[in-house]
């Protein structure tokens, strides 16, 4: 598609695709979101060689913080003339600790959320977290793609990965318990609007980056409405898959029925 927005010649557009092999942080630009399935993929294909392989529960932890210790304790392995390793399989060895520890803990987690005496004081601490970030008192960061990790408080450098454990699951917590509270006491005109945008995020998250270089080649500047649009727009054109996908489905369904 931007081959045709921006008129590039077919040997940069095949240049450009042909990073899809090597994948990792050369998927950039217009390939970033692309990123995220690398990492999936291969944390998905980690969790469940463990899972399958790897029978006692105990040694599955052991499995899981080994690989965040581990995949956190570097910058960047070079391989070739390139600092990132191919598909970025080091981070995926840091989504899969997140990927077991919701395997394990999953019927755990789902109670906690109802917790009140456990949200709570989560919300409090992550309410804190972020306050101390805005003071400039405590610093966090764990950008998976650029595979940068650092914490410090009064810019005292701290463990790194203590803080890579907890707080996005502590985080996490505090997020999944108020989606839970906010589809429990909010009424049903308002639920059934934000989980139908939730079902269409998949397609937000492929389709926003083309919306947004379609709006800039027409010439339009300004952040806040490209981004407005690029979210409308997308949500519409994913709800409209949706809707012809599932049509094709029912006629199939109804052929072979007849």
């Amino acid at each position: 598609l931007s081959h045709f927005i921006r008129g590039e010649s077919w040997s940069y557009t095949i240049f450009y695709f042909a990073r899809l092999l090597y994948g990792g942080r050369t998927l950039n630009h217009y390939l970033s979101v692309f990123w995220y399935i690398n990492v999936y993929l291969l944390a998905l294909v980690f969790t469940s060689i463990v899972i399958t392989y790897v029978k006692n529960r105990e040694a599955q932890i052991i499995v899981a913080f080994s690989s965040l210790i581990i995949s956190t304790s570097y910058k960047h392995i070079y391989f070739l003339s390139y600092k990132y390793v191919p598909w970025d399989l080091d981070v995926a060895f840091i989504a899969m600790f997140f990927m077991i520890f919701g395997y394990l803990y999953f019927h755990k987690i789902q109670q906690l959320v109802k917790d009140l005496w456990v949200i709570i004081p989560a919300t409090m601490l992550t309410v804190w977290l972020f306050w101390m970030q805005h003071m400039d008192r405590f610093n966090f960061a764990l950008f998976l793609k650029s595979k940068i990790i650092h914490a410090s408080y009064h810019h005292i450098a701290i463990s790194r990965v203590s803080y890579v454990t907890f707080i996005p699951i502590i985080v996490c917590l505090v997020v999944f318990s108020a989606s839970y509270y906010f589809c429990k006491f909010m009424p049903q005109f308002i639920i059934k609007p934000v989980q139908l945008l939730g079902q269409q995020t998949l397609g937000i998250m492929f389709l926003h980056k083309a919306v947004i270089d379609i709006i800039d080649e027409a010439g339009y500047n300004g952040a806040i409405m490209e981004t407005v649009l690029a979210v409308l727009i997308s949500f519409a054109l994913s709800l409209l898959y949706g809707f012809i996908k599932q049509r094709f489905k029912n006629s199939q369904i109804r052929r072979s029925a007849s």
